[in-house]
């Protein structure tokens, strides 16, 4: 899979109102470098921002879409 259809099942996923991780990245699409993608979809304009999780005795970054971008 190319990265632009790596970005387009992403941006799609952001643009319901979901959060991603690295963890749903991979499960869900197969993506191994969910950063990267980010990465592309912010030098195209899309303002995607990171919380951190806490889950069971770690951490973990959620990607979402700012207010606003969601569709």
């Amino acid at each position: 899979m190319n990265h632009s259809s790596q970005c387009l099942q992403i941006l799609s996923h952001l643009q319901k109102g979901n959060g991603i991780t690295h963890a749903q990245a991979f499960n869900k699409f197969r993506i191994s470098r969910l950063a990267a993608r980010i990465y592309d979809l912010k030098q195209k304009g899309h303002p995607i921002v990171m919380h951190w999780v806490r889950g069971n005795e770690s951490r973990y970054g959620m990607y979402i879409l700012k207010s606003g971008e969601r569709k």
